[in-house]
């Protein structure tokens, strides 16, 4: 067993609890089918586990205290662990593209070792097929170069064999380089969002320029990295329009095919989850249902990725109440989703999570339930892990200040207020609308009653002013403000 496992399996985590309760419900029966006699206490230990809602150790062993298997119960789970890993590969082999070229380059050695040539031709040339019809480049290379050794044993020209290779070398360093650059953009704007100045917007437009030319336009992977790269430079500068299209224009490179989409479908459903993003954020709620309701038209019977299948589902379930300002019944859906959502939760990205504990926090707000605004808010504030969308935190500190004022708060309000002045200060993220609002709700906790009507009045006018900048106004999008200042100014 590699260093790793063992690692793992002295951390505070159990790892047999969390592998067993990672599993989709026909690879639970798929591993039962194929255990034998001699393994069916594994499959009770497998059964007890599988029951947990949490991992106890002392009653697994309670009730298998008569079985061999619990004297030593440490190496008892390493071999289960071992086993459901084994059973596991078998099961994924049959579904997945990848392992069934792993086994037939395996079939191709064996066939030729035992001489029988031309069943090995005839693989090795469906398998080549197979390889170039998905663009699996890496396992192509395998193949070549077996056919050099056969072509050498056959005494055959291997010239088109290195013709070939050399034009997939290529591809790959072009796709490594194509990624790389994405990267690059993507961590721009993960760490920053919308470019909010001149000076921003000149710094994401370098940084999208410097490997623009270098891209692959031959491959289906080099194409989509420049439709995802060319989605998130245009998100970032505010092209909302244009980046829709070119993410749209990458799912339908998925979509056009069924193959590839097959072989990539996890990345086919990280795609469709931003199509749904972009046309949340354009606020086009005809478009957003449309492509909601043909999600579950296209998704596959893959069950790998059940858990990025519920992600879509819910966080772009919620955005859709949001959208509508359906606030009512959305707040019932998260309701609903709640329960099946705090088992998902550490298994979700955090993307998509602290998306749907912000917009929960907007619609329980909205419903008026200020106490479950603050409880979904509080998930945000109170994760480390959030720092990484630092733009989201930032908006969640300002929301709540909002929240306390309608609460009533205002002894908690005045440090609450310092403190988010100076992490937004720190951070460099006091733009326009940060230094209005706050500096406005310096003088609301100051200021006596008859007067906070005034600075209701007067911060309305100022935000309003902003709001028909279309860059310096982005960081209002998160909540509805003026519509609040409204409310508070009647």
């Amino acid at each position: 067993m590699s260093k790793f496992l063992k690692l793992n399996f002295m951390s505070k985590k159990e790892p047999l609890f969390e592998l067993i309760h990672s599993l989709s419900v026909p690879e639970k029966g798929y591993f039962k089918k194929n255990c034998g006699p001699a393994d069916q206490v594994y499959v009770k230990v497998f059964d007890l586990i599988n029951k947990q809602t949490s991992y106890n150790e002392k009653e697994i062993l309670k009730a298998i205290r008569n079985e061999s298997v619990s004297k030593n119960f440490s190496v008892s789970k390493r071999y289960l662990y071992d086993s459901i890993l084994s059973v596991l590969i078998r099961y994924q082999s049959q579904k997945n593209i990848e392992s069934q070229l792993n086994i037939d380059i395996e079939s191709i050695k064996i066939l030729f070792n035992k001489g029988l040539y031309d069943q090995t031709e005839k693989l090795l040339s469906r398998a080549k097929e197979v390889a170039r019809s998905y663009e699996l480049f890496h396992h192509l290379l395998q193949l070549l170069a077996f056919e050099y050794s056969f072509n050498q044993f056959k005494m055959r020209d291997s010239q088109q064999l290195f013709e070939e290779e050399e034009k997939i070398l290529e591809q790959l360093q072009q796709v490594s380089a194509g990624n790389k650059w994405y990267l690059q953009v993507l961590a721009w704007v993960q760490k920053n969002d919308r470019a909010k100045s001149q000076q921003e917007i000149t710094e994401i437009t370098a940084l999208f320029n410097s490997n623009l030319s270098k891209v692959d336009d031959r491959t289906f992977k080099g194409i989509n990295t420049f439709h995802a790269a060319n989605t998130i430079y245009n998100y970032s500068i505010g092209n909302m329009n244009e980046a829709t299209n070119a993410k749209i224009r990458q799912l339908e490179t998925y979509i056009a095919n069924p193959k590839l989409r097959e072989v990539n479908y996890k990345n086919f459903l990280l795609v469709y989850g931003n199509v749904l993003s972009l046309i949340y954020n354009n606020g086009d709620q005809e478009k957003f249902k449309e492509y909601y309701s043909k999600f579950f038209e296209l998704k596959s019977n893959n069950n790998n990725q059940i858990i990025l299948e519920k992600e879509i589902e819910f966080a772009h379930g919620v955005g859709l109440f949001k959208l509508n300002k359906d606030y009512k019944g959305g707040t019932a859906f998260l309701k609903k989703i709640e329960p099946e959502l705090k088992t998902l939760e550490h298994k979700l990205s955090l993307i998509r999570v602290s998306d749907i504990q912000f917009n929960a926090a907007v619609m329980f707000f909205w419903t008026r339930d200020l106490r479950s605004s603050l409880k979904w808010l509080n998930k945000i504030l109170q994760n480390e892990k959030v720092e990484s969308r630092q733009y989201l935190y930032c908006y969640a500190k300002i929301f709540e200040l909002v929240i306390h004022i309608e609460l009533g708060n205002t002894q908690l309000l005045l440090s609450l207020s310092k403190s988010t002045f100076r992490y937004l200060y720190q951070r460099n993220k006091v733009h326009d609308f940060e230094n209005i609002i706050l500096t406005y709700l310096k003088k609301f906790i100051k200021s006596e009653t008859l007067h906070q009507k005034k600075l209701f009045n007067e911060l309305q006018q100022e935000l309003s002013e902003l709001a028909k900048d279309p860059i310096r106004s982005k960081a209002m999008d998160h909540f509805d403000y003026i519509n609040w200042l409204e409310e508070k100014t009647v």
